[in-house]
């Protein structure tokens, strides 16, 4: 962000008024400038509005649950399993299951985010294990509920029993009538 001049403790009582008029101008100049920066400029329609919302990215501000009121910030995640490390945008609100547990990327495996409106996704393989059911725990339990899980087999071949999901909680889900050895990913929605 650019550099705006501000004059602090002006006017100063015991002076002039003129003597100070030129660092009031300035100050007063400079408090529309900064604001145009990431908002809707001042004396126009939709003044102060957000334009645009520019952050720093400052690996050592990450807040600590439970956060109230909820909080936007940057962050980078460590990159796994080809996945980049860029900075990207996090936000935390209430206690830690329901904000900072919900992200991480360990590995193509297990990954999890939040999507706006509240959602979760969480993803990750499983393998097979024909005809016992395959109890697949993720790493962090959605908050309150698994909504549904979406599968589709890594492993090509012929003769693939598809899955059915049997059960689910917010830790877990449960499918049947897997093929044995067969990796499977899913894809699960929840809140």
């Amino acid at each position: 962000m650019t550099n705006f001049k501000y004059n602090r403790n002006t006017p100063d009582g015991p002076n002039n008024p003129s003597s100070d008029q030129p660092l009031m101008e300035e100050n007063t100049n400079s408090i529309q400038d900064i604001i145009a920066v990431d908002h809707i400029t001042l004396a126009v329609n939709n003044g102060g509005e957000h334009k645009a919302i520019h952050f720093n990215i400052d690996t050592s501000y990450v807040p600590v649950p439970p956060v109230s009121p909820p909080q936007l910030f940057i962050k980078t995640m460590a990159p796994n399993a080809g996945i980049g490390s860029l900075p990207e945008l996090f936000y935390y609100s209430g206690n830690a299951a329901q904000s900072s547990t919900q992200y991480y990327n360990t590995s193509v495996a297990s990954y999890s985010t939040f999507l706006f409106g509240g959602m979760i996704i969480k993803g990750g393989t499983f393998i097979g294990n024909n005809p016992n059911p395959v109890v697949t725990a993720y790493a962090a339990a959605f908050p309150n509920a698994t909504l549904g899980v979406f599968i589709t087999p890594v492993t090509n071949g012929a003769g693939i029993n598809f899955p059915s999901v049997i059960a689910k909680t917010a830790a877990s889900f449960t499918t049947a009538a897997t093929t044995v050895g067969t990796v499977w990913q899913y894809l699960a929605i929840g809140y």
